[in-house]
């Protein structure tokens, strides 16, 4: 395959992306690490858990500088210089490792250490040879992928597989979109999976492909001694604006008309590839052997160089299928182009010898044609392949739960934590948009200082920048007010972050362990949080400043409030709130209403036309590295309607997918109908029923879906099928990977519940767009209607299409299937408006997914249902709500919780919350239940020790040491069964065995056996 122009490494890392984006894979050598785990993120979305890009907050602006905001890094170097040391944490904090404490403070902004991979593991297929391999990768695909899903699953973990190798027409086209779709791909995935490459590489490296760009002067070099120059010529262009300059080789249209006419596109196709051979010919005889292996690699040495051999890891996961051969001679005659291919062909397989252990190689002799053969032939490679898959992905399952660094810490959930390493992460690179709003920032660093008492709000339209702004003046901050504790919300960044319940929970949450006050009880709904809020508050901030910032509080979704009774309107002494909100809502009309002082209402400034222009160029450099002078002047002519920064991420991402081809970008003056030209772009590329379905589902899921579910959807639609390859959805397979290439600054990854890694839009206004472009009554329900039958597992039951087919129990082995129990009901509620019967008042449902999801989820469910304030729902959701706290930690309690609850109100007339009550009282699960009312006894003294009898686990023995008295209790029936009294002032017990113990009495070690209630030894 080709390279980009230079033989020079750090230039082919640099310049040799898809439309020269350094967001884009490099699909060149790259820079082997040393210590890399995986592959190195060359893709255009970084994401890492929920994740932004850096040029990718809500809004965006470039991360080149540019002239207007010279003066604000130069500001931000000297602050950086003069940061003072950071005061020391408070003895509660110390308690908690470092990197857990700074997350808890909002100090871990400076750290540049990625987030843990998601429980995801990703089987990337590479392939030479598409044709040749059928039979292998059929095997993996329809015997090994869903047996092995089904494990992972059970175990918490999605597996995905990803092979774009299918000799679709993309493949046959031989030009560098499709080797840069499949290094993309690979990029993408490793930036949160666990990628296991599967290579399949018998005697042929696969289709040859041209350079698409050469350096200058290793081009004119070929050109001095070529005999064909005209050829050369005629192909590759002189760019001049690379840096440094390199020719480029022109699109198949230029010279062979047709390419994309359906009628004539094969003889096209066969022109081409002649073109292809001549070409190459040329340059096998000019290029000396390192200018060959730099600029005529081939897609799969390229995917090998990227997995095996830039990292230890992934060759400690690879595997090698190789058919092996016996290959004659080559004759006299074979083609310069051939023997090339053959010398390569051999030190790619001696590469994979000397990376690879032995074990990792699996060496298959040919099969004859028979069918029986075949089919044996086919079971057996199965089998090899599941037994050493099982084990990777066994290996990969431990290890990612040793080395998890946010597990929970003194009483403080993992959950939690993990929650503000991904608002962090976010924090660190919206931060990294550069847009020059001096004195919004200088408002927001006079209130932090101040000695305001109102909450500052920030307020301007969707696409504005608001976002960025509170993203670098929550940094900046830690150079304001260093001794500050800082906490920071981007709304809907996570399911933690979606609601407002939600939202304030973790608010709380993190203000109460910053105040040391771990003891706190509150009802999961808005009016008790908001009035627990303001005493916590007071109480983080009563010996450090606090501050708090909540970006997009309009943002909140609709199952969960949206009020704003909680925001106060006096705020304590040393705490700041500061809150932005899109000026267009109904939410920015409550919250004036509870801001007494109206300077503290920040309008955000548009951009003005010149810094625009400035910020757009900077976006276009970034994303294309070589610009023409016809793309300088559209994009300085395109932001004279709208200079909102969401929109000039949207023209400066155009121009990026059409540096290469000759077509005119229309500006159309505002962020949606931008949007929606470049979505009709992609409709002339992709299929507009096609990029319709997709993009509903998207729109259409609660938090997004997986790699793997959205595949199973495209794969179950015939419009993503075809007649031309081995398994008739490949091409979904295709269309998922173009889809995100085409679309990548605009969606994300976000981590969700249960550590699952979904793509979803990045920003709501992008949303918005498609919905109102496609999502008209009868495709929403469609999307709906597709997705609750998905997560009902009704399409497990159709024959057929066996590799994208998967169960969707409540539960599987070990692991609850919470992507089930977190998208059904809102899918479910979408068709039929309803789910009370369904999903509400089942009880069996309702422990899965206390237990598999968390009671919060629970509680977004019933927030759907509009029930009346006595219905059974209404009050079966108040219960949950008050018992929320103890139900988060352990779902389990769900049967005690409820009989405790329930057994103080009348359910007379309410035969389902009747129901409920008779099976609290008699749990069908082991469950901790009051006991009733006993006989009077004397005052209760305190136990000062328990434990469990050895080896018999029905019977404790406690110590109460003021009453000198050591007690056997029967914990099946709560009686005694043995009782020592007069005791002489024991301190301490020891047991030696279910009957002996020893007790310190008055500094004496005594031992007494517990079954006769005696003295044995003093």
């Amino acid at each position: 395959m080709g390279s980009n122009c230079s033989s020079r490494q750090a230039h082919k890392d640099k310049d040799n992306n898809s439309p020269c984006s350094e967001d884009s894979p490099c699909y060149q050598l790259a820079k082997p690490e040393n210590n890399a785990g995986d592959v190195k993120n060359n893709h255009r979305d970084d994401g890492g858990g929920g994740a932004a890009h850096p040029d990718d907050g809500r809004t965006f602006a470039a991360a080149v500088p540019n002239k207007t905001n010279i003066a604000q890094s130069k500001l931000a170097s000297k602050e950086e210089k003069q940061r003072p040391k950071e005061p020391p944490l408070s003895a509660a904090l110390l308690k908690f490792p470092a990197h857990l404490a700074n997350l808890l403070t909002g100090r871990a902004l400076d750290s540049s250490k990625p987030l843990k991979k998601t429980h995801k593991i990703a089987l990337y297929v590479c392939a030479a040879d598409s044709q040749d391999c059928c039979v292998e990768k059929g095997a993996l695909h329809n015997v090994v992928y869903p047996e092995l899903r089904a494990v992972c699953r059970g175990k918490g973990y999605e597996l995905h597989i990803v092979d774009l190798h299918w000799k679709t027409a993309l493949e046959k086209q031989q030009d560098h979109e499709f080797p840069e779709l499949c290094l993309g791909e690979l990029a993408r995935q490793s930036e949160i999976a666990y990628v296991i490459p599967i290579i399949f590489l018998n005697d042929s490296l696969g289709t040859p492909l041209l350079p698409k760009t050469i350096e200058k002067q290793d081009f004119e070099f070929a050109l001095n001694s070529a005999d064909n120059k005209e050829l050369l010529q005629k192909w590759y262009k002189l760019d001049s604006h690379a840096q440094p300059p390199c020719y480029r080789l022109q699109p198949i249209g230029s010279h062979i008309p047709g390419v994309k006419d359906e009628a004539e596109n094969e003889v096209a196709l066969n022109e081409w590839r002649l073109e292809i051979e001549r070409i190459l010919a040329v340059m096998v005889e000019v290029f000396p052997a390192e200018l060959r292996n730099t600029y005529l690699t081939t897609v799969v040495e390229q995917e090998v160089h990227n997995t095996v051999l830039m990292s230890q890891e992934l060759a400690k996961r690879s595997i090698w299928v190789w058919r092996t051969t016996q290959r004659p001679d080559d004759p006299p005659e074979t083609s310069t182009v051939l023997l090339e291919q053959r010398r390569r062909l051999e030190i790619l397989q001696d590469n994979l010898k000397g990376q690879l252990a032995e074990k990792h190689i699996f060496k298959v002799p040919a099969t004859d044609p028979d069918a029986e053969q075949q089919k044996r032939y086919a079971q057996d490679l199965a089998e090899k392949l599941d037994a050493h898959l099982r084990t990777t992905v066994s290996k990969i399952i431990s290890e990612d739960e040793a080395k998890d660094p946010l597990k929970p810490s003194m009483g403080v959930s993992g959950e939690l934590f993990q929650e503000l390493a991904q608002q962090a992460n976010y924090c660190q690179r919206a931060a990294q948009c550069n847009i020059n709003r001096e004195e919004v920032i200088q408002h927001i660093k006079n209130y932090i200082l101040g000695s305001s008492v109102t909450p500052l709000v920030l307020h301007g339209p969707k696409g504005c920048g608001k976002s960025a702004l509170v993203a670098k003046a929550f940094q900046a901050a830690n150079v304001w007010q260093p001794e500050a504790y800082k906490i920071i919300k981007f709304t809907g960044l996570t399911p933690a972050s979606g609601t407002m319940e939600q939202l304030l929970l973790s608010i709380i949450t993190q203000c109460s362990i910053l105040a040391g006050c771990e003891d706190w009880f509150c009802a999961h709904n808005v009016s008790s949080y908001g009035e627990l809020l303001p005493k916590l508050m007071s109480s983080a901030s009563s010996q450090n400043p606090l501050i708090i910032m909540i970006d997009g509080i309009d943002q909140v979704r609709n199952f969960g409030s949206q009020s704003c009774e909680w925001l106060p309107e006096s705020l304590p002494q040393n705490l700041k709130l500061i809150l932005s909100v899109d000026e267009g809502s109904e939410m920015f009309n409550i919250i004036k209403t509870k801001v007494s002082d109206p300077t503290k209402l920040i309008q955000v400034p548009q951009l003005g036309k010149t810094e625009a222009k400035s910020i757009l160029m900077s976006a276009v450099v970034q994303y294309n590295h070589s610009i023409n002078k016809q793309i300088q002047d559209f994009v300085r002519n395109s932001v004279m309607e709208c200079t909102l920064p969401l929109y000039i991420k949207i023209l400066s991402w155009q121009t990026s997918l059409w540096v290469d081809k000759e077509h005119t970008i229309i500006p159309k003056g505002n962020v949606k109908d931008q949007f929606h030209a470049l979505l009709q772009e992609l409709e002339a590329i992709l299929g507009q029923v096609r990029i319709k379905k997709a993009l509903s589902l998207i729109s259409a899921s609660k938090f997004g879906l997986c790699d793997s579910e959205m595949l199973d959807l495209l794969a179950q639609d015939s419009v993503y099928h075809s007649e031309k390859t081995y398994v008739p959805w490949a091409p979904a397979c295709l269309f998922w990977a173009q889809l995100n290439k085409y679309l990548a600054p605009f969606l994300e990854w976000t981590r969700v519940t249960g550590g699952y890694c979904v793509r979803r839009w990045r920003d709501i206004s992008f949303q918005q767009a498609v919905s109102d472009r496609y999502m008209d009554e009868e495709c929403t329900k469609d999307a709906h209607l597709k997705l609750e039958a998905y997560f009902r597992g009704e399409w497990a039951l159709t024959e057929g299409l066996t590799a994208r087919i998967i169960q969707q129990p409540n539960k599987d082995m070990e692991s609850y299937n919470i992507r089930k129990l977190v998208e059904l009901p809102y899918q479910t509620f979408a068709v039929s408006g309803s789910i009370e019967e369904r999903f509400l008042l089942d009880h069996l449902w309702l422990l899965d997914k206390v237990c598999g999801a968390n009671v919060y989820q629970v509680l977004e469910d019933f927030a759907l249902e509009e029930s009346e304030p006595e219905s059974e729902a209404a009050v079966l959701r108040g219960h949950l709500e008050a018992s929320s706290q103890a139900l988060s930690y352990d779902g389990h309690q769900l049967w005690a919780q409820l009989h405790l609850r329930l057994s103080n109100i009348s359910t007379e007339g309410r035969e389902r919350l009747q129901a409920l009550k008779s099976l609290c009282a008699a749990p069908p699960d082991p469950s901790l239940l009051p006991l009733g009312p006993s006989e009077p006894t004397d005052e209760p003294q305190p136990i000062n020790f328990i434990t469990r009898l050895p080896e018999m686990v029905r019977f404790v023995c406690t110590l109460a040491a003021e009453k000198g008295e050591i007690v056997i209790w029967d914990v099946c029936t709560g009686q005694r069964v043995r009782t020592l009294t007069n005791v002489p002032q024991p301190a301490a017990i020891k047991l030696i065995d279910w009957r002996r113990c020893i007790v310190l009495c008055r500094r004496e070690l005594t031992v007494f056996d517990l079954d006769k209630g005696e003295l044995v030894k003093r």
